[in-house]
Order: structure tokens, then sequence, then C-alpha cells
């Protein structure tokens, strides 16, 4: 892992447990991004599979989603 996917890493879990040290703490690309200290560009070059564990994690912790009835 290298010190960008930590500090990603890091940001997500910090917005994830509602301890934000610069944002809003609303779980966003963006707010990752400030709170890593990276860049977007950084974010996305990242390797997927660290995007894909930090995305599984916040699935794995988030309650089910139910589409609303038309």
């Amino acid at each position: 892992m290298t010190e960008t996917d930590r500090k990603i890493n890091e940001a997500f879990d910090r917005l994830l447990a509602g301890h934000p040290e610069i944002t809003d703490g609303k779980l966003t690309v963006s707010n990752i991004c400030v709170e890593a200290g990276v860049s977007r560009a950084s974010y996305y070059r990242s390797p997927p599979g660290s995007r894909n564990q930090t995305t599984a994690r916040h699935t794995a912790n988030s309650p089910a989603r139910t589409r609303r009835p038309p």
C-alpha cells in the first residue's frame, strides 16, 4: 500500500466514523480527497483494488437501500 492509499483509507475511515477534520463530513470523493490531502486525480490513479476495498467497507456498514414503490 502506498502512502497515498494509506491517506485515502484513513480519510475514508474518519468520514465513515463521523469525525471529519476539515470537511463537512459528507462521504464524497471530493471530501475524501480533501481529508486525505490528495488530488482527485491521485485518488483515481490509486489502484482500483484500494478503492474497491474502501467502497466495500462502506457498503458493508450501510443499511440496505430499498426502492420506493412508484
